[in-house]
């Protein structure tokens, strides 16, 4: 039997690959989530992090290798990569990962998705796609959507201009936060 070392790189070199592949593909797993957790994300599995303070090639390095090594269960993965390339500036790629995060079904990549349509900074604005991603996400348990959606009612450009909808979707989003912040 091959003994493990407690140093991470002799654990690496001398252990078995199963054993060695399990404490990489936690650490992996557990690094994407700590460099990129979205706060709006009710599955995140760590603290938020800002936007201002994603280190992006930290974030596709890490992100890139949490999907390889859980590709079936990677919505969250794909969606925290998605932040990494928005924060390099690759928005083909992020708008791809949201993408291939919707396809699994992750709901805080809706509301990703969802906000962008709405905010019109990285895709052509589009309150149609928005309200329909953002109410799917709301569905699925983001309530931050419900924040989005009050902007979008709210916004007079917009052909869903209803301050009344705006407020009832913005109480919604008070609710929730609070009844969030007891848990």
């Amino acid at each position: 039997m091959i003994i493990c070392l407690k140093s991470k790189i002799t654990l690496f070199l001398t252990c078995s690959l199963t054993l060695a592949s399990g404490f990489v593909h936690a650490d992996a797993i557990t690094s994407c989530d700590r460099s990129a957790a979205l706060l709006a994300d009710p599955q995140r599995k760590s603290e938020p992090v800002p936007f201002e303070k994603i280190d992006a090639t930290t974030v596709i390095h890490e992100c890139t290798e949490a999907i390889k090594m859980d590709p079936d269960n990677s919505g969250r993965f794909f969606l925290q990569r998605a932040r990494g390339h928005l924060r390099m500036g690759n928005i083909e790629k992020s708008l791809s990962d949201l993408n291939l995060s919707i396809e699994q079904n992750y709901p805080a990549a809706f509301f990703g998705l969802g906000v962008a349509f709405l905010l019109g900074d990285v895709v052509e604005a589009d309150h149609k796609e928005a309200s329909l991603l953002l109410l799917k996400a709301y569905d699925k348990g983001v309530f931050w959507a419900a924040n989005a959606l009050a902007h979008l009612y709210g916004d007079e450009n917009s052909v869903y201009y209803d301050l009344e909808k705006s407020e009832v979707w913005a109480q919604k989003f008070i609710l929730e936060k609070r009844v969030a912040s007891q848990k």
